[in-house]
């Protein structure tokens, strides 16, 4: 795949093959977080919400593997529910499946069964998702950081960015990404960078741009 490609792409599962080799475990899970939270009204199970939310802090190495694989066995639940019916397997289950995947011990397994299963429920989601996968993995062009724009500020901002999301969709909130990226600019900031956090998005967590701020992978 070509850049060009790479960023007309209406393919989600083309994009992220073609990221099957330059991936880290932490953006595959949180993208997989991502798609669980649009279907997040039909996690009706509050063990499938805890999984997706389980598969966010693992990413961040806030929480213990046993846990993460609790998370995956509390979210079979549903699944084996007496009552199930076909309306439900389209999607309460379908979004169910996504969170317990998500939760697996495979990092590819996660991003790509959740985002299988979610494209299921919802066939117009695959824009949205290519969009996401834009936003998180920058193949072609990885951002870099100058340190002089790390300022107090700037971290401090980067880091409120990244913990006080909106709830939820898990989306960062546009507003602190524009003081943001007013805050680096005014530290000589500029290029692709600032094009990033004031792009459209969708700008989740495992965003490239705060996540080049934050240092991490």
């Amino acid at each position: 795949m070509t850049e060009s490609e790479w960023l007309i792409c209406d393919d989600p599962e083309m994009m992220l093959d073609f990221l099957s080799d330059r991936a880290s475990d932490r953006k595959l899970r949180l993208f997989a977080a991502a798609c669980c939270r649009r279907l997040w009204s039909h996690l009706r199970s509050v063990t499938s919400r805890r999984a997706v939310e389980f598969v966010e802090s693992y990413a961040d190495g806030e929480v213990t593997r046993k846990a993460i694989l609790a998370a995956d066995s509390a979210a079979r639940a549903p699944l084996r529910s007496p009552r199930r019916r076909r309306t439900f397997w389209t999607t309460e289950a379908s979004a169910a499946m996504a969170a317990r995947y998500a939760a697996t011990a495979g990092a590819w397994t996660a991003a790509s069964t959740a985002m299988l299963d979610i494209g299921e429920a919802l066939p117009e989601e695959a824009a949205y998702q290519c969009a996401l996968l834009r936003t998180i993995f920058t193949p072609f062009r990885p951002l870099t950081i100058d340190p002089t724009w790390l300022t107090p500020t700037v971290v401090a901002l980067a880091e409120a960015a990244y913990s006080e999301r909106q709830l939820p969709s898990g989306e960062l909130d546009p507003d602190r990404l524009a003081i943001l990226s007013d805050a680096l600019e005014e530290t000589g900031a500029a290029g692709p960078l600032l094009g990033h956090l004031r792009g459209a998005g969708p700008h989740v967590r495992g965003d490239a741009a705060i996540d080049a701020l934050l240092g991490k992978d």
